[in-house]
């Protein structure tokens, strides 16, 4: 039986998988983020959540950059037809990891990760949020998907590797000045769209900031804030954040300890 996540995920991904034309600025800067943030390990390895089609990732170039790159995502088949799409030549370094729910990543098939210098999650945030709205959420519930995809990442990275989210904040539904907001103002925007409360519920940057940074399970350090973008797709604008953020060395944790 399919899952509901599962179901809303194919549906997404088959809506946008003929769409790479409209992806191209945002996939350009998506990937040139991902690449500022390497480590320059000589054994670096990238781990995406929430791959699906792959539209915001230009893979050669990762690949270029990356001694591997895990992709991850519940919907098996669109990780595939990315592939595909992208021409990449066989015995790539990329390892495809389907089925995995992030809404709920059991562990076995997360063992299956190894620890990434760079882990990403690429607008997949908001679409773990829709789902847990459809299945009745409320706002504390849906915070509490947010903090538990937060805590994916972390636990993900090796120490000192950084990690990143990419989300989508408003779209022009609500916000319909973005469509014609030059890049100078869209920092403005932000500001004021959450401010007046106008954002997807658990998609305020400031707010994951501030929740990661005051979090001191997670041992983060050095967080930094890309200056917001819009991506237009079709008759619709989205505001995309991308927040970055470094895990400790370990041996800070034993010193604390010791």
């Amino acid at each position: 039986m399919i899952s509901a996540t599962l179901r809303h995920q194919r549906e997404l991904n088959l809506g946008s998988a003929g769409r790479w034309d409209d992806f191209a600025g945002h996939r350009r800067r998506v990937t040139d983020l991902i690449l500022g943030h390497r480590t320059g390990r000589p054994s670096s390895r990238l781990v995406v959540l929430g791959a699906g089609n792959c539209n915001d990732l230009e893979l050669a170039r990762l690949l270029a950059g990356f001694a591997d790159v895990d992709l991850v995502d519940i919907d098996t088949e669109a990780l595939a037809g990315a592939v595909r799409r992208q021409r990449l030549p066989d015995g790539a370094r990329l390892r495809l990891h389907g089925g995995v729910d992030l809404t709920d990543p059991a562990p076995d098939r997360l063992e299956r990760l190894s620890r990434g210098d760079v882990v990403v999650s690429t607008t997949v945030l908001t679409q773990l949020l829709d789902v847990a709205l459809q299945a009745g959420a409320t706002g504390p519930e849906l915070l509490t998907v947010r903090d538990d995809h937060l805590r994916l990442i972390t636990g993900l990275l090796a120490p000192r590797g950084v990690g990143m989210l990419v989300t989508d904040v408003v779209s022009s539904d609500t916000c319909p000045q973005l469509r014609t907001t030059g890049t100078g103002g869209l920092g403005p925007l932000l500001a004021e769209v959450v401010n007046g409360g106008n954002f997807f519920t658990g998609a305020n940057p400031f707010a994951i900031e501030r929740w990661l940074s005051t979090s001191p399970d997670l041992r983060l350090d050095r967080f930094g804030m890309a200056p917001p973008w819009r991506w237009d797709i079709g008759d619709r604008s989205y505001l995309v954040s991308a927040l970055a953020f470094r895990k400790q060395a370990e041996w800070r944790t034993i010193n604390a300890a010791g």
